[in-house]
């Protein structure tokens, strides 16, 4: 988990033979200020 409101949360998609495809970055203050 973060330490604080204005780390970047990163998502990771893999599939299931372990290759990945993808990667989300997501602001979490953007996510907290904007339910």
């Amino acid at each position: 988990f973060p330490d604080s409101p204005g780390d970047d949360l990163i998502v990771e998609v893999w599939d299931s033979k372990g290759i990945l495809h993808g990667r989300v970055l997501a602001q979490l203050a953007t996510i907290i200020e904007n339910p």
